[in-house]
């Protein structure tokens, strides 16, 4: 794989990027990712990127399972917090309104541990499905998808250099009457103030009856903390739209650790996207928070023969504080 030439610059720019394939990787399947990685650094800065690759249809393939978007009012039926601190219900603090007027991705109710204020000190709670259920077959590509906002206070200065550990979230699973074990990054300080939607895949579980958590856990510091919404089970395999101007929405891509969103940008490249109106962007209304690290993850496709030329070709602007403002 010849490297993707990159820069880091505080300047506008405009450009093109090409990504050439080597025959290690012909005829397999792999992800396409594209990441941001700051440091403890100014967040004065903002990176966005629209991507185009070559040649295809637009479709989607999401088959639902099952799903909740909390708004019926009975989730407190179909969820419950072993510990405390989770919530569910229509928040009064934490992310930006809706169109509807609601601080959640979609409708009235999310599930969160701030709905009117910061969490507690010293918590460690999960937000449990009660009922259990058997994950489909690995051929239909299971997969839990999710749209969160998380916010998660830092480490605390404990005195003599020690900092404690800070807060965090992690989805999790639990096959039987066995063990829970965390199925998705450790989620830490914030999504950049947006929601975003990961994907984690369920095919290691296929045929097992399994119960999923999602498990929070506080140290000295406080904030808001997670707000989860519109939580579904989905099969079929993800589809990459070829060519994609996003103009869709953000289809079967995900979101690994928050901070990238697809929409129409209202800054940064004279607030518009390269073609169409929409383009994927580290947060599309503002600055990317510091101390993220996370990528926008394609689904997977297969790499064409060598005598096709396949490569990768995209549009892309950004604006990137660099360590010390070089």
């Amino acid at each position: 794989m010849s490297p993707v030439k990159t820069s880091k610059t505080n300047d506008m720019m405009v450009s093109t990027c090409l990504f050439m394939t080597t025959n290690p990787l012909l005829q397999r399947q792999f992800p396409a990712t594209f990441g941001v990685n700051d440091q403890p650094l100014n967040p004065f800065k903002f990176f966005l990127i629209l991507v185009l690759l070559t040649c295809g249809s637009h479709l989607r393939a999401e088959t639902v399972v099952w799903q909740d978007n909390f708004d019926d009012g009975n989730g407190d039926n179909r969820w419950f917090s072993d510990f405390g601190v989770w919530q569910i219900g229509s928040p009064t603090v934490g992310p930006r309104t809706n169109a509807a007027g609601s601080r959640t991705f979609s409708g009235s109710h999310c599930a969160t541990t701030g709905l009117n204020g910061n969490y507690p000190s010293s918590q460690d709670s999960r937000l449990i499905r009660i009922a259990s259920f058997t994950v489909p077959n690995a051929n239909q590509n299971p997969r839990l998808r999710f749209w969160h906002w998380y916010s998660f206070a830092g480490p605390a200065y404990l005195g003599l250099g020690v900092y404690d550990e800070g807060s965090y979230g992690s989805v999790e699973i639990k096959v039987g009457a066995g063990n829970w074990q965390p199925v998705s990054p450790t989620y830490v300080r914030s999504t950049s103030a947006i929601w975003s939607r990961p994907s984690i895949d369920l095919a290691p579980f296929a045929g097992r009856s399994v119960q999923i958590a999602f498990h929070f856990h506080s140290a000295a510091n406080r904030d808001v903390g997670w707000y989860v919404d519109d939580v579904a089970v989905v099969t079929d395999a993800p589809v990459l739209n070829n060519p994609d101007g996003f103009e869709s929405g953000l289809s079967d891509w995900s979101v690994e650790s928050g901070t990238w969103e697809v929409g129409v940008p209202t800054s940064g490249p004279g607030d518009r996207a390269h073609g169409g109106t929409n383009c994927a962007a580290t947060v599309l209304a503002g600055n990317y928070a510091s101390s993220v690290d996370s990528r926008l993850i394609s689904p997977s496709f297969t790499v064409p023969a060598s005598n096709s030329y396949p490569r990768l070709r995209f549009w892309h602007w950004h604006s990137i504080e660099c360590r010390n403002g070089k």
